[in-house]
């Protein structure tokens, strides 16, 4: 996606399922300092931010440190937002 997002004219797709990729991208999604955001909707006023596979135990300390080690009942509701 973030591909897609640097360069759209770059990214040729090769068949129907990369095509649906690149419209959706171009248009559910984009780039913000080089972060991955999904556009704003109805319901979300504001891009929301797409935690990486790679990023998601890190967020989750995070969240839970600011928290003052609150447990995971507290924890988890934040992460969703």
């Amino acid at each position: 996606m973030r591909t897609i997002l640097d360069n759209p004219t770059a990214f040729i797709p090769y068949n129907k399922e990369t095509a649906n990729l690149k419209t959706r991208t171009l248009s559910s999604f984009k780039l913000i300092n080089n972060k991955l955001y999904k556009q704003s909707d109805i319901r979300h006023l504001n891009p929301r931010y797409v935690v990486l596979k790679s990023e998601v135990f890190d967020v989750i300390i995070q969240e839970h440190l600011k928290l003052l080690h609150a447990g995971r009942n507290k924890v988890w509701p934040t992460i969703e937002q």
